[in-house]
């Protein structure tokens, strides 16, 4: 689906920080820090990778920064709720897909739900009629598109799949694996892991970028959110490198799962990594 044209809206849906991390921690008060602090200045989780500045302390984002989305589609909650979308009904008469010759079966596998409409666009949230069994439970595909008004019709501006992503107005993301070749040590307040940018970055580390977490402990999990500032000049997407981060914790690791939040479903990460992990950016475990 990369060939397919995308365009990103700039509306934002910001998330209950309860649900979301609920949503992987389960009901258990949680600690929570960030890259520069979060509640307890002197038990802050900062984050960077080699040769990297910490970011300026009061500018990482914190719990309440965090939003979900599905391409141009904002979630108020995790779990999605796709339900809470109307169907698209009559609307469909008013679609145009002249402009969209070729992706009509793109566009038939799916049942469409309106997640936003204004006067001049219309944002879809799609779910395929056949998901693929196989891959469905880790990393389950849905759709998007967006739609401008023209006179009396919507046409498609934009659209293709999307994973639920979890990240933070004006960052990028990143998945991690703990890191192959350092072993956790359960009696120290951090850990070593590998971590991937989703964004395209011309197969560039983010060197000289800041890098931050989000961190989320109880007495079970380690939940985490990794975020990039994103690279600003035009990138292509050849795959990008891994780069080395120690996260901090509040306290020690023990015998607690780490988990990545970046994506829905989040996704246990357990040491050693397992072979698949390391062969597909961390995507599954």
């Amino acid at each position: 689906m990369a060939d397919r044209p995308r365009r990103l809206t700039a509306t934002i849906a910001f998330v209950s920080v309860t649900l979301l991390f609920a949503a992987a921690c389960g009901d258990e008060a949680a600690h929570v820090t960030t890259g520069s602090g979060g509640e307890d200045p002197g038990a802050g989780a900062q984050s960077t990778s080699a040769g990297q500045a910490p970011a300026t302390p009061g500018g990482a984002p914190s719990m309440d920064d965090l939003v979900v989305s599905c391409g141009a589609v904002q979630f108020d909650e995790l779990p999605p709720d796709p339900s809470s979308f109307p169907s698209l009904g009559d609307l469909a008469d008013q679609i145009d897909f002249s402009v969209a010759e070729g992706e009509r079966e793109f566009f038939k596998t799916h049942d469409w739900y309106v997640a936003a409409e204004a006067d001049d666009e219309l944002v879809l949230f799609g779910i395929p009629h056949e998901p693929h069994a196989e891959d469905w439970d880790w990393n389950p595909l849905y759709a998007d598109a967006v739609f401008d008004r023209e006179g009396n019709t919507w046409v498609p501006s934009g659209w293709g799949q999307c994973q639920v992503s979890v990240e933070a107005a004006g960052w990028g993301n990143a998945r991690f694996i703990l890191d192959p070749d350092i072993e956790p040590d359960p009696e120290v307040n951090s850990i070593a892991v590998q971590a991937w940018e989703m964004d395209c970055t011309s197969g560039k580390a983010p060197e000289g970028r800041k890098i931050e977490s989000v961190v989320s402990e109880d007495d079970a999990k380690v939940t985490i959110v990794v975020l990039v500032e994103p690279d600003p000049g035009p990138a292509t997407c050849p795959g990008n490198p891994s780069f080395p981060l120690e996260i901090e914790l509040a306290a020690p690791l023990g015998d607690r799962t780490v988990v990545d939040a970046s994506v829905h479903p989040a996704l246990e990460r357990p040491w050693p990594p397992t072979e698949w992990s390391l062969s597909t950016d961390g995507t599954r475990e």
